[in-house]
């Protein structure tokens, strides 16, 4: 027999059912800014998360982030402020889900950065150890062969974020050592 047939197709209807809501919600204050980790949503078609925060107690949330992983750093924080969040789940259809349970962290203490590059505009000076003109996969901005496919930002893939950092603490504690 000739032709063409079709022998796998589905019928998919519109999807209006939003992702579960996210649990386990927890907060923590540290140098950098808060971080924030929930359980991941177990949703097959879960696209993202959407990150809320406020300043007021279940009130006035403004979105500030999506992530991709059940974990996020607000490094927009000023110290010694209370900051609320909520979290939601979004599916690729674009049906966004109940609001997780509110979390409330107060940021922590003033801190010095002695340095700081977030590698997303460049390299920040930084190199592999690899002989000039090889390929190197991980080189900044580049496309990995291994491992993840993008960096936790969802951005450049060389080396995320790294910081040294001295708050009032540590600044005390080094002064109290020497002689």
């Amino acid at each position: 027999m000739a032709g063409w047939y079709i022998d796998n197709v589905k019928l998919v209807g519109v999807d209006n059912e939003p992702p579960a809501i996210p649990t386990g919600l927890t907060a923590e204050s540290f140098v950098r800014g808060i971080k924030l980790d929930w359980n991941q949503v177990s949703d097959a078609d879960l696209s993202h998360y959407e990150i809320y925060r406020s300043e007021v107690s279940n009130e006035d949330y403004e979105k500030i982030a999506e992530s991709v992983m059940n974990t996020f750093v607000d490094g927009t924080v000023e110290a010694n402020h209370i900051y609320y969040y909520r979290i939601a789940a979004v599916d690729f259809a674009g049906n966004i889900g109940e609001f997780s349970e509110e979390v409330s962290v107060t940021a922590g203490g003033e801190f010095t950065t002695l340095f700081g590059t977030d590698f997303e505009e460049n390299n920040g000076g930084f190199i592999t150890g690899v002989t000039a003109g090889s390929n190197n996969p991980w080189e900044w901005g580049g496309v990995p062969t291994s491992g993840p496919n993008v960096a936790a930002s969802g951005g450049i893939n060389y080396g995320q974020q790294i910081y040294w950092a001295i708050t009032p603490q540590i600044q005390m504690l080094i002064l109290s050592l020497q002689p």
